[in-house]
């Protein structure tokens, strides 16, 4: 595409910059202002989404890596208060996409986009980023780094900070903290990780038990990843959830993993949604569950995971008001996610707003139709309106989804 084409030009050009002693960053919007009189100064940015990296290294096998590089690009920027950025869920669908950036920052809403491309050669990598101005698809900034693999954290650092200072949104000195202690990280162990991660996303048993493996590989080099260590309690939290592992099983497993991430770094934000949960589905600690999902929701006001499942969660306190406000934030942050948007129909049911429950879960069938829960809520929302006959309609619709035969 015209951007991709844009993009590798920008690395061939950093490429001889380099080359030449100039250093390995440019800056787009330094060359345009210079060619370019009359270029117009930086729309205002509250939102933006990051688009997957593309993957230039010339190895299919290298996918995992552009993947885990776009989580933590999504993770690292989310922790921008004021930013609302959209979660890894909505922007992998678009990966590989031919659509223009206006239509996706619609579908999105987002006032700006980041699309770049990585190449991992060796110990080292290269990645390029570029912010687009959504609305007329004008490249507003580029930089491209160049790092040994062990370098990621302070990459990271350092890009979460340029986007804060292009979109002007303010970090808190407690964020600034801590991506201050951003050191380094083993190569070896954080490439195990991200095999990992590609693999929990899949969504399969199959795939759960391949994560567990490359995680806990991850572990045997660095047993100080707290990441590695939060993947294993997760995907022993599903596997149990899934009924592929006995509570007297995964519980400890489960316990274990949990308990040891949170020792090595507190302020995992993830890691605080996973005690929130266990707290709220297996112990009935509801403020346990509270104090959980509002302390990962301050370290990551973005972590959309923890947003719909705190708007549940009130919503089962019968704190319906304030769970819709938390389901819409959700929604807003996730737009193509289902279980975001199931969330917010579901609550909607729940608070006895038929008319707004739906439409909204019209939408998320419209994302996935063959995910029964949507049939499951709506056939509910029919039978508090008293429409029998749709009631029974989308019920058995629901049927069909869970296996039954007509």
């Amino acid at each position: 595409t015209g951007r991709n084409r844009f993009l590798r030009l920008g690395a061939t050009f950093m490429a001889a910059a380099s080359a030449m002693g100039f250093g390995y960053v440019y800056d787009v919007a330094g060359l345009r202002s210079r060619f370019l009189p009359g270029t117009m100064a930086h729309p205002h940015i509250s939102s933006l989404a990051v688009l997957p990296l593309e993957n230039l290294s010339g190895d299919a096998d290298q996918e995992y890596f552009a993947d885990g590089m776009t989580e933590e690009l999504v993770t690292a920027l989310g922790k921008i208060r004021g930013l609302r950025v959209i979660s890894r869920t909505s922007v992998m669908r678009y990966k590989g996409t031919q659509k223009p950036v206006p239509q996706i920052a619609r579908e999105l809403g987002v006032d700006a986009l980041i699309e770049g491309t990585v190449t991992r050669s060796g110990g080292r990598m290269r990645l390029t980023t570029n912010l687009i101005n959504a609305a007329t698809d004008q490249h507003l900034w580029a930089e491209a780094y160049d790092r040994d693999l062990g370098d990621v954290l302070s990459l990271q650092r350092e890009l979460a900070e340029a986007v804060a200072k292009q979109v002007r949104a303010a970090f808190p000195a407690d964020d600034w903290s801590a991506l201050a202690k951003s050191g380094t990280i083993n190569p070896e162990a954080h490439e195990l990780y991200l095999k990992g991660q590609y693999h929990y996303y899949r969504w399969s048993l199959p795939e759960f038990a391949k994560a567990i493996t490359y995680y806990e590989k991850a572990i045997g080099v660095d047993p100080n990843y707290a990441e590695a260590y939060l993947g294993l309690a997760k995907t022993y939290g599903w596997q149990w959830m899934q009924g592929a592992l006995q509570p007297e099983e995964a519980y400890p497993k489960f316990s274990t993993a949990l308990k040891r991430a949170l020792a090595i770094n507190k302020d995992l934000p993830e890691a605080h949604y996973v005690l929130a949960v266990s707290a709220w589905y297996f112990y009935w600690n509801w403020p346990q569950a509270e104090t959980e999902f509002k302390r990962a929701l301050e370290l990551n006001p973005n972590l959309e995971e923890a947003r719909f499942e705190y708007a549940w969660f009130l919503s089962t306190m019968g704190r319906h008001a304030e769970a819709i406000v938390e389901a819409k934030r959700a929604v807003e942050l996730d737009p193509l996610a289902v279980t975001a948007n199931l969330a917010l129909g579901s609550i909607y049911n729940s608070a006895g707003q038929q008319d707004a429950a739906i439409p909204q879960l019209v939408k998320t069938i419209e994302l996935d139709p063959t995910d029964p829960r949507a049939y499951e809520f709506m056939a509910s929302a029919y039978r508090r309106l008293g429409l029998h006959d749709e009631e029974v309609r989308t019920a058995q619709q629901m049927m069909t989804r869970r296996g039954a035969k007509p």
